[in-house]
């Protein structure tokens, strides 16, 4: 990895104070190195951040707190599901949404003042400026629900390596007890975001297609 791209990726994987030393160890990665993640949750009294980084053959995850690593051979069937045991165990989320729902569309700014305004407003207050600004009053309720009684809340910030460099893609998942969400949104100058309800089932599957087949998240 060159030494503007390790700056690039340290400072979009950890804006905090351990961005200088992630930029050493980043350019010592191996070549076959392609995708890189960090998963950061905390959920009821569990709180895990593992920096996650996907090779060829296996898998490797280290805690950027300790510096201790795990690693998973990605031909081994049972390693593959102590892999996501360990990454996803902790995260709490209703098991299933029956179903399909669209997905909220708003823009990151109005998701930042949901956030914000959502520990001083009313249940009722919340959910009429969440209609207000996805126009869909049936999923505006759960949302509001979920935001305002939230007990599992993280992100996920992922780089994928192409021919054309590394791109980035960040999500953020939160749930209250009886419905969980997956958001997706834009990087950059662009400014838009999209929250679909995801159980926990369903979150797996796709982290795992992620990690192994190199889509984008999505529920």
């Amino acid at each position: 990895m060159k030494v503007d791209e390790s700056k690039q990726l340290s400072r979009f994987l950890m804006p905090e104070d351990l961005e200088q030393h992630l930029e050493q160890e980043l350019l010592e990665l191996p070549e076959d190195t392609d995708r890189i993640c960090r998963l950061h949750y905390t959920s009821g009294d569990t709180e895990n951040d593992l920096l996650i980084y996907v090779h060829m053959d296996k898998i490797v995850a280290v805690c950027p707190e300790t510096s201790k690593s795990f690693s998973y051979d990605l031909k081994d069937c049972e390693g593959k599901k102590g892999m996501c045991a360990f990454f996803l165990e902790g995260i709490s989320l209703p098991e299933q949404i029956s179903g399909e729902s669209p997905a909220l569309l708003m823009s990151r700014d109005e998701y930042d003042e949901i956030r914000r305004m959502s520990d001083s407003c009313s249940l009722q207050e919340l959910r009429w400026y969440i209609e207000l600004a996805t126009g869909d009053s049936r999923l505006s309720a759960r949302f509001a629900k979920s935001v305002k009684c939230r007990h599992t809340a993280g992100e996920l910030r992922i780089c994928s390596r192409s021919s054309q460099g590394w791109s980035l893609q960040y999500a953020s998942f939160f749930a209250d007890h009886s419905c969980g969400w997956l958001l997706r949104m834009s990087c950059g100058d662009e400014d838009w975001l999209s929250a679909t309800p995801v159980g926990k089932k369903q979150f797996c599957a796709a982290f795992l297609e992620w990690l192994l087949h190199l889509k984008p998240i999505a529920p």
